[in-house]
């Protein structure tokens, strides 16, 4: 006798599953089962998703449950522990679906039933060239959708091992997405249908709806259900058994559905639909529980509840001794509290060893296996799936806190694939992560950022990437830490090159772009750091990281409206999102960087309170950075005196050119010039404006974000009797002049001084020759127009929309210059 299986996948759209042809059933060869053989169902649920951008469902967990409890009544086959695996919400994650599937495929033998039963998102990863289809897992991410779900490709895997080599036929029924809005970018969900549309040709269909329809679930349904859901399970109960033969079969079921859906979501459409054998018999009925199904749909009366009976683990538990079964639950135990390894004696890893080695305990050997190898897992890949989010918890986790975390993950990951053996199809991806969070110990024990190019650390952290890169060389995350490699190296093409890999195998991972960005302008690349800046946030990547950066470079382009815009919506952003809110040191810096300083000062005295409360003696010898950046905060207040407190205690902590930086300032708004200059070389001397660059940035900071021209032209102007032939210098002091101060004399002044010192420089020489413009000098403006155009200048928009060349713009001088050097 040959296995029936049934593949009940609710929550996908509907189209996922739809045969093309017209509506209606098609006759598929009838293989009824046998009554003998036994039936195993894997239940699954997910209505709150992990990911905040994957948009929660609201009753697919109740759906699940529901029809779990049919499975345990008569009607559904009277299914006990052993038979069932249910999965809902946060148990739902990618490797605890794949051990289920494992187990129903290996479990299942000719003349039994299989059951797969899915409520939750189905979509499509339509940033990769193959656009592959997908399960949400509960653990699944926006931004690596692939790495995180189950594929459909392996769906049908397990399908075609069932349906084929143990000679099983499957029934599919689906309900469609109801929340309309799926994780991934619009059309996913599309190519997802066409996918699950191809899935055993010989599989019964029944769908909740057609392809350009939605599902709808309600709490009038059932006090909260899909109502395709709820009315399939009362169907099958019984309440579909038109004839009264107390059978229900495809063409019974349909009708009902038909007819009750479609009304109850009236004005709305939605029609299910069925293909498959129209004389095939799907449930037999029994009177006694459909009475009771009748009672529960008034929403008065009590729910029912059919009774568990007692499984495999309670028999199997009876035939061996008590200390046995004291040592198999203190095992459980250990695994639910993450005690894998300590301590040695009473750890889960020194009990799953001894127990395996207990003849009695056979029958449970595969769940003891798979459950222990999965809780391994869990936190490793949580810690994986934060970072491939984004989630600032983890890719700014460099405490030693989550240190001693990275460390034990490795540990876990190995021990994983070697009890699931080298032949399992999760190996090569355990082993890969493995050597990923030992990359990540190393890159933490090597101080993050401060790293030597020279370091002999860097050689073990190469190798340590391709070893797992010998595992899986299609994993992104490997990628971006090859180029971390590269990035410490100061090989900073290189280090591009691998992040965009990353990139092109995990599109819109907001990490990625926000570090490829930063290897940008550690290689002095302004042009495709803002690129990519720009490409994130024009591709919808909203992220802080991403805001930020493009604050900066509007900043630095003296776009001052622009540059508060996206200030603004950096700290709307962040404040919108939970995972920012211990974050408190950069909660504090964006604030400050984005121009609310009353929120950074009360965030940052928040943060160096509960730091002095700590007992972390390395997070207190870091204090001396936030102390100097309240100390700013305090002097764009206003409050001097407290500024200048604040500076100095940053300086004994750690005497530092940045405290110094400030003191400078305060200096000059007491009037003290003489102490000014000298905290001023004392800065420089100290290493913050050793380069004068720091200066320019901080410059277009003060004046962008807090409107300090006055003060900006005092750093400038000082700093230029230290550095006088730094031309970025001349050229920003020269455009404030020109454009805060309307002084045309001193502006073209420094100008000339900046394309003399730096010929090459053609915004300096564009805003002269605009300047030159703007006062009637019209053969010089003309001149060093074309010089700036030949330097580089292609800001043609800009050109075309600054008013100083209204009475040039028309001449044949000018235009011809436009002809000349316009593409």
């Amino acid at each position: 006798m040959k296995n029936i299986i049934i593949i009940l996948i609710l929550g996908l759209p509907c189209s996922l599953i739809a045969q093309t042809g017209e509506k209606g059933v098609i006759p598929v060869e009838n293989k009824a089962a046998s009554d003998s053989g036994t039936t195993r169902a894997v239940v699954i649920g997910i209505s709150d998703y992990e990911d905040p951008e994957i948009p929660d469902l609201q009753f697919a967990n109740k759906d699940a449950l529901a029809f779990a409890e049919f499975l345990r009544s008569k009607t559904g086959g009277n299914l006990n522990e052993d038979q069932l695996m249910i999965l809902t919400d946060s148990q739902a994650t990618e490797s605890r679906i794949y051990f289920a599937l494992d187990w129903l495929r290996d479990e299942s033998e000719e003349g039994d039933q299989a059951i797969i039963y899915f409520s939750g998102h189905g979509d499509a990863d339509i940033k990769l060239h193959s656009q592959p289809g997908l399960l949400l897992t509960y653990n699944s991410t926006v931004q690596t959708p692939k790495i995180t779900s189950l594929e459909l490709s392996d769906l049908e895997d397990y399908l075609t091992t069932i349906s084929l080599d143990k000679k099983a036929r499957v029934i599919l029924v689906t309900d469609a997405c109801r929340s309309g809005k799926l994780a991934s970018r619009e059309g996913g969900s599309k190519l997802a249908n066409l996918e699950l549309a191809a899935l055993d040709k010989q599989a019964v269909k029944i769908l909740s709806c057609q392809a350009d329809e939605l599902s709808w679930e309600s709490v009038q349904w059932g006090g909260g259900r899909g109502v395709f859901s709820y009315f399939l399970v009362t169907g099958l109960y019984g309440m579909a058994d038109n004839n009264k033969d107390k059978r229900v079969t495809l063409t019974e079921i349909e009708r009902y559905l038909e007819d009750n859906v479609s009304r109850e979501v009236s004005p709305s459409s939605q029609i299910p639909k069925v293909i498959g054998n129209p004389k095939e018999k799907i449930t037999k009925v029994f009177e006694d529980e459909l009475a009771k199904v009748m009672e529960q749909m008034d929403p008065n009366t009590v729910k029912y509840k059919p009774i568990v009976q007692r499984g495999i683990e309670d028999e199997t538990l009876a035939n061996v001794d008590s200390l046995t079964r004291k040592l198999y639950k203190q095992f459980k135990e250990a695994v639910v509290a993450n005690a894998f390894f300590e301590p040695i004696d009473s750890c889960a890893d020194t009990l799953y060893t001894l127990l395996m080695q207990v003849a009695g305990l056979q029958p449970l050997y595969n769940s003891m296996r798979r459950n222990y190898a999965a809780a391994l897992m869990d936190d490793a890949q949580e810690a994986m799936n934060g970072w491939l989010r984004s989630d600032p918890r983890e890719t700014m986790s460099w405490s030693t806190k989550r240190k001693n975390d990275y460390q034990r993950f490795p540990h876990q990951l190995a021990r994983a694939a070697e009890i699931l053996g080298n032949t399992h199809y999760l190996y090569n991806d355990l082993k890969a992560k493995e050597y990923f969070f030992r990359a990540r110990v190393q890159i933490v024990e090597m101080g993050g950022d401060s790293v030597s190019p020279d370091s002999p650390l860097l050689p073990p952290l190469l190798q340590t990437v391709e070893a797992g890169l010998k595992y899986d060389s299609t994993a992104p995350y490997l990628y971006a830490k090859k180029a971390y490699y590269y990035t410490y190296r100061n090989e900073h093409k290189i280090a591009a090159e691998l992040m965009q890999k990353a990139l092109d195998l995990a599109p819109g991972w907001t990490w990625a772009y926000n570090t490829l960005c930063y290897i940008y302008f550690k290689d002095g690349n302004y042009r495709k750091e803002k690129e990519t800046a720009y490409d994130a946030y024009h591709k919808g990547i909203l992220d802080p990281g991403i805001l930020n950066n493009l604050k900066n470079y509007t900043q630095d382009d003296h776009q001052i409206d622009e540059s508060k815009l996206m200030g603004k919506k950096t700290i709307e952003l962040m404040d919108s999102r939970d995972e920012y809110d211990d974050l408190l040191s950069y909660r504090a810096n964006q604030y400050w960087g984005s121009g609310y300083p009353d929120k950074a000062e009360k965030t940052f005295k928040k943060y160096i309170k509960q730091v002095l409360a700590g007992d972390d003696n390395k997070e207190k010898s870091k204090l001396w950075f936030p102390y100097h950046q309240l100390g700013w905060v305090l002097t764009v207040k206003g409050e001097w005196d407290e500024a200048e407190r604040w500076y100095k205690m940053s300086d004994s902590i750690k005497e530092n050119s940045l405290a110094k930086a400030g003191l400078f300032q305060i200096a000059h708004k007491k009037g003290q010039h003489k102490l000014a200059k000298k905290y001023l070389k004392s800065a420089i001397k100290t290493g913050y404006y050793k380069n004068p660059q720091t200066i320019v940035y901080d410059g277009a900071f003060l004046l962008c974000i807090y409107d300090w021209v006055d003060e900006v032209i005092l750093l400038y102007s000082s700093s230029l009797e230290l550095f006088p032939k730094f031309a970025p210098l001349r050229y920003d002091l020269g455009r404030i002049y020109l454009e805060q101060k309307n002084d045309y004399r001193k502006g073209i002044s420094l100008l000339k001084k900046a394309v003399k010192l730096d010929s090459t420089h053609a915004y300096a020489r564009y805003h002269l020759a605009a300047a030159y413009a703007h006062i009637g000098k019209n053969e010089a403006a003309l001149k060093h127009l074309d010089k700036a155009l030949e330097a580089g200048f292609d800001e043609f928009e800009q050109l075309a929309g600054d008013s100083r060349w209204s009475a040039l713009c028309d001449t044949q001088g000018y235009k011809a210059l436009i002809a000349k050097y316009k593409r």
